[in-house]
């Protein structure tokens, strides 16, 4: 997952901060059905979006992350996340601006241990 945002135009640590969202969001399985759905457990217009943008791919990892890619470029989220400094910076513009979550704490945590596999800040 890091490797294609990384691919795709993010830096690395920005990649690290999406990662670790969506595994506290799906364990990033593009498949998981739970309070929303796949990667980054879509809701309401979002997910309607999503699907539309995916079509019979929705399941698939490749087609979600261009349909967020295209949407966090839209929302201006996209660069906010890829020009962050660290990747506990990059978690945190995510969370607050993408994800409009909480759970910061055991974000960072998760991005400690994402950054550590793929050898990032």
């Amino acid at each position: 997952m890091v490797t294609w945002l990384v691919v795709h135009g993010c830096s690395h640590v920005g990649a690290v901060g999406i990662t670790a969202n969506l595994f506290v969001e799906s364990r990033l399985d593009p498949a998981a059905v739970g309070s929303g759905l796949g990667l980054a457990q879509w809701v309401g217009p979002r997910r309607a979006r999503m699907l539309a943008h995916a079509g019979r791919r929705w399941r698939d990892a490749e087609a979600q992350l261009m349909f967020l890619r295209a949407e966090a470029t839209e929302r201006g989220d996209w660069a906010a996340v890829c020009g962050a400094r660290t990747a506990a910076a990059a978690t945190a513009v995510w969370l607050r601006r993408y994800e409009r979550g909480s759970g910061l704490g055991h974000r960072l945590t998760v991005a400690r241990w994402v950054a550590a596999q793929v050898g990032a800040r």
